[in-house]
């Protein structure tokens, strides 16, 4: 059983905002949001006033802790891996380096 999506904003308020690994058929995305809001439904990552990464609240995900994102050799305060709930697949990952 993972964590629930609230303890991003925990951590937010801990560590500042995360840095966003997502990979996608061959390609990492590496995302540094400027900002977060938490809102009703779900959580938002933002960058330069856009959306870049919508958390659902649903229960639909969770956050599976880590040392580190899979494939990137990265030192972490903190890592956490997106899960979906359902299948187990792994949609990102959410990680503050040292």
């Amino acid at each position: 059983m993972g964590l629930p999506i609230s303890e991003l904003i925990n951590n937010y308020d801990v560590y500042g905002l995360p840095t966003i690994l997502i990979w996608y058929h061959g390609f990492l995305l590496k995302i540094k949001p400027d900002n977060i809001s938490d809102r009703e439904f779900n959580t938002v990552f933002w960058l330069d006033e856009e959306p870049v990464c919508y958390v659902s609240k649903r229960g639909d995900v969770e956050l599976i802790e880590k040392i580190q994102p899979a494939n990137y050799l990265v030192k972490c305060k903190k890592c956490y891996s997106l899960i979906q709930t359902k299948t187990g697949a792994c949609l990102c990952e959410l990680f503050w380096p040292e």
